[in-house]
């Protein structure tokens, strides 16, 4: 699969004043940025569900029971499902007063209190993955149902398109540096984990390109819950090279 690249070449040898109080000198000497990115689409083995759990009453102890009924047969769902207990993620409960506002949105009479709790669950498998969506869309007081997919192979995954993107990378830098008639030296500084934006900050510059990410959507039709065949994993390297 044809990988998207980004370039960005920089011949720069700059001499700023020491007394600067906004930014500091850019490297004495010249260099060349390049970005890469490799990808691959891989089948999905594992999924992390997440969901909320909201529940609203007129006072605050019938809506925080709601709550915990609603969790309580989450719990049982995944008990049914044969998913391990430590797969499931409860975060801290979040209670809110919901109150009345006028026309010029002044908060008025407490109408009533909601409680809402953040879900996860971890399936090391798909096994399960249809019958726990399927129970999830039709058990109230569930909102909010989303799904990442991933592969137990990601950091294998990943390090071989590093590799990858840091091979094309250089290959891309060293056709550059020759059409240029200069030759490429050594690496100055490189990441996988976004552009160098706050690094050209640093010297007072700052550019407009960053990460890509490719994710993947779950969708029902009818009572068919789907799992995609393959996800895409990418990874995206920068490196400054240095210029002779």
């Amino acid at each position: 699969m044809k990988a998207m690249y980004q370039v960005v070449i920089a011949l720069l040898l700059l001499t700023v004043s020491s007394n600067s109080s906004q930014a500091s000198s850019l490297p004495d000497f010249p260099f060349v940025t390049v970005e890469e990115s490799a990808s691959r689409n891989v089948r999905p083995d594992e999924a992390l569900v997440s969901f909320e759990i909201v529940a609203f009453a007129q006072r605050a102890e019938p809506a925080n029971a709601t709550m915990v009924a609603t969790m309580n047969a989450v719990v049982a769902l995944t008990e049914q499902l044969g998913i391990a207990p430590e797969a499931i993620t409860a975060y801290e409960v979040d209670k809110r007063a919901k109150r009345q506002r006028d026309d010029d949105y002044n908060e008025l009479e407490i109408l009533g209190y909601e409680f809402s709790r953040s879900v996860s669950i971890k399936l090391s498998d798909l096994d399960r993955y249809v019958q726990l969506m399927e129970k999830l869309l039709t058990m109230d007081h569930v909102e909010g149902i989303g799904t990442e997919f991933s592969s137990a192979k990601r950091s294998e995954v990943e390090a071989e398109l590093i590799a990858e993107a840091a091979n094309k990378a250089r290959e891309k830098a060293a056709i550059m540096a020759k059409g240029l008639n200069v030759e490429l030296g050594s690496v100055f500084a490189f990441n996988d984990s976004g552009s160098f934006s706050s690094f050209f900050a640093t010297f007072g510059l700052s550019n407009g390109y960053g990460n890509m990410a490719g994710i993947s959507v779950t969708g029902s039709r009818g009572n068919s819950i789907f799992i995609p065949k393959f996800i895409e994993i990418q990874k995206t390297i920068n490196v400054i090279y240095k210029l002779q």
